[in-house]
């Protein structure tokens, strides 16, 4: 490790594997820093979308069959015990194993020559002099940075003082377990709507082990623990005994300006997380890639604004976001919950935007445009009693 690079890249996930590949693959400097050694573990319910793939083969090239460790083409969309649809045929969907998948990712960008410092926390960091501060006390200066470190963000807590406000937030539990212990296979990924307000439930199934869990805003659920019991019990039939693992994550609360002083937040860090889907790892991967060109941009002077350039980049993002909190209040509120839920139930079409809209093929607004007529009808018929 050297004192100055080029630019530094604080978190190894998504974000920071793909925007330290884009930036050692164009000769750029470039050094990542990550608190924990990988592989290292991580919470994630694991499923990648065919957005995530698009995105992948964009920034990394090819190697896509090595990400993943189980593919099946449809999902299952549940309230209570009760099948509300499905999808079949729909093409491919893949669970990945986030330690082996970020462990792949960081060693692709190692390959392009990128710098890895690993079990290293950033601590501080100062702005106005370019210095990133290491919990060992060692220092590194830099032209540009990039916060890829998380929802709890030390690089973002830098630019905006965050405070600690944890209700706009949403909070994940998730247990990983053995399939052969179930009561029953699961085959395809399983969706829950019913489990947790402002949420949802999922089972994922990935070769040998099915991911378990639920997440939802925080400040509208207490006791996860207690939630998360009574799904699995529900869902499985028996108490649940194992390890349970929870975590934060944005909930449609995004940085506006994505950085600041030649700073840029990518992935959770600047809160780019579907607050319906909770797609994370496509968005993640896609503005890392947008930090690095705009900081490829501003070396080649071909932009005098490295942080106006990226927001301009990552509107393509936020612009789905922004859509997507709107409807989030129709399809988790009590108020309209059933009417969402009624009217999955009666199209043979909505699973399929739904996962169109996961996969990128489809945007909030193009949905929201093609639904609001039947979700019109719709409440029109439950007023009406028709």
């Amino acid at each position: 490790m050297k004192n100055h690079y080029t630019a530094v890249v604080v978190g190894g996930g998504p974000a920071g594997s793909a925007a330290a590949h884009t930036l050692a693959k164009s000769g750029v400097e470039v050094c990542v820093v990550d608190r924990f050694r990988f592989p290292r573990q991580k919470l994630c319910g694991g499923l990648l979308t065919q957005r995530a793939k698009k995105n992948y083969a964009a920034i990394f090239g090819p190697g896509w069959d090595e990400m993943y460790e189980y593919r099946c083409n449809g999902a299952k969309f549940f309230d209570g015990e009760r099948l509300v649809n499905s999808i079949e045929n729909y093409g491919e969907l893949y669970v990945c194993d986030r330690f082996r998948f970020d462990a792949r990712l960081i060693d692709k960008a190692k390959e392009r020559g990128a710098v890895l410092v690993q079990g290293e926390r950033v601590t501080v960091v100062n702005a106005r002099n370019c210095v990133c501060k290491l919990q060992s006390g060692k220092e590194i200066t830099y032209r540009y940075l990039i916060g890829a470190d998380g929802v709890n963000s030390v690089v973002a807590n830098s630019i905006f003082k965050h405070n600690a406000n944890r209700n706009g937030k949403a909070f994940a539990l998730e247990a990983t377990l053995p399939a052969s212990t179930l009561s029953r296979e699961v085959a395809e990924p399983e969706i829950y709507f019913d489990s947790i307000d402002w949420g949802y439930g999922w089972i994922f199934p990935r070769n040998d082990v099915v991911v378990i869990g639920l997440g939802g805003l925080f400040a509208k659920n207490r006791d996860f623990r207690a939630i998360f019991n009574t799904f699995f019990q529900e869902r499985f039939g028996k108490a649940f005994t194992g390890a349970v693992k929870g975590h934060f994550l944005p909930f449609g609360d995004y940085a506006k300006s994505m950085g600041r002083d030649g700073l840029l937040l990518a992935g959770d860090a600047a809160g780019l997380v579907d607050p319906i889907t909770g797609e994370g790892i496509a968005y993640a991967m896609q503005s890392g890639f947008y930090a690095a060109q705009s900081i490829l941009d501003a070396l080649s002077g071909h932009t005098k604004n490295v942080n106006a350039e990226y927001r301009k980049r990552c509107a393509v993002i936020t612009g789905e976001l922004a859509y997507a909190a709107k409807i989030r209040n129709f399809l988790f509120s009590a108020a309209t919950r059933e009417l969402f839920i009624s009217a999955l139930a009666r199209s043979e079409s909505a699973p399929r935007r739904y996962m169109d809209l996961m996969s990128g093929d489809i945007t909030y607004r193009e949905l929201l445009k093609n639904s609001g007529r039947k979700l019109l009808r719709l409440a029109a018929d439950k007023i009406t009693g028709t």
